[in-house]
């Protein structure tokens, strides 16, 4: 059995903009899935349970990340919480197969961007713009509303859910000739449940490959 725990520091920035944008004169930030980083302090604990004979294995796991705060930019990414089982079984030395099944909870983002979608004007708190053909002074209105009917993605709302998915793979690991210590891994991994929050795609299947070499 192990215990794991880990204090992820958010260190990459939230601020990041896009280098272009259909709307011209817009400091456009990139959408919250599109940022690496949280920008908050996260808590991650977990347990993994393995146990194995010579030819079966079985896992079971859970973790759970906590974020700690809200970002520089006034916003906090989800809390999530995984388990997952699986068991796999050794044919040979150079095959085996796998059947997992895991599922996750998460969080939609509490609070909003606080720059987002704004112009820059911290040198003036009003200005002059045109307006379908009129001049229209008076402070800048922001673009954030307008922008997140257009695109869900820009509603924090839309994201997270609850998500169950099932997988099935094999390992294949090659111990002479040429290719000796290669190992292939090869697993599709189908959703079998979900429930989002908000207005998301669906998620779909997908084949997830891996290749390792050992020295």
């Amino acid at each position: 059995m192990i215990v794991l725990f880990v204090l992820l520091v958010g260190c990459t920035s939230t601020n990041k903009k896009l280098e272009t944008h259909p709307t011209n004169n817009l400091n456009a930030l990139e959408k919250f899935w599109e940022v690496l980083g949280s920008g908050t302090f996260d808590a991650l604990v977990g347990l993994t349970y393995l146990t194995q004979n010579s030819n079966m294995s079985f896992g079971a796991q859970s973790k759970y990340l906590y974020r700690i705060g809200e970002n520089n930019n006034g916003y906090t990414l989800g809390n999530k919480f995984n388990a997952a089982t699986w068991v796999a079984y050794k044919f040979s030395n150079w095959i085996s197969f796998s059947l997992k099944i895991d599922g996750l909870i998460e969080d939609s983002i509490s609070g909003d961007h606080n720059k987002f979608m704004s112009h820059d004007h911290s040198d003036h708190d009003h200005h002059t713009h045109m307006m379908h053909g009129k001049t229209t002074s008076g402070k800048m209105t922001s673009m954030m509303e307008m922008e997140k009917s257009m695109n869900p993605a820009f509603e924090t709302t839309n994201y997270g859910g609850t998500f169950v998915n099932t997988g099935i793979g094999t390992n294949i690991y090659i111990p002479t000739g040429k290719l000796k210590n290669v190992r292939l891994g090869l697993e599709y991994v189908l959703p079998v449940y979900q429930k989002v929050n908000g207005f998301q795609l669906k998620r779909k299947g997908n084949f997830v490959m891996g290749l390792q070499y050992s020295l």
